[in-house]
């Protein structure tokens, strides 16, 4: 088995074809990849969002902290694969992304 971990942006990457994701995270845990959706927004931002991905191991809210931090710090996640639209977003909190876009 696999075991590398795949974090996958939501808005503007799942969020764009919700059922093409849902087809591409059941192949990566069907070759044993760990698959967790990472986003910018607040834990009560999640009303318009799908949330019943299968596959998916959890759904993260990193409260506009950078995504790499808030996995590694916070929640003990060492990501091996990032997928985003906004790779920025990875090593940026919110605040300091703004300054690059």
């Amino acid at each position: 088995m696999n075991n590398k971990v795949i974090a996958i942006d939501y808005d503007d990457t799942i969020s764009l074809d919700v059922d093409a994701w849902r087809q591409i995270i059941s192949l990566f845990t069907s070759l044993g990849f760990i698959v967790y959706v990472v986003t910018y927004r607040q834990s009560t931002q999640f009303d318009d969002m799908v949330m019943d991905i299968e596959g998916v191991r959890d759904y993260l809210f990193t409260n506009n902290t950078s995504k790499k931090k808030y996995c590694s710090e916070i929640v003990g996640i060492e990501v091996d694969i990032w997928i985003d639209d906004c790779p920025a977003s990875i090593i940026f909190d919110y605040k300091e992304l703004l300054q690059y876009i």
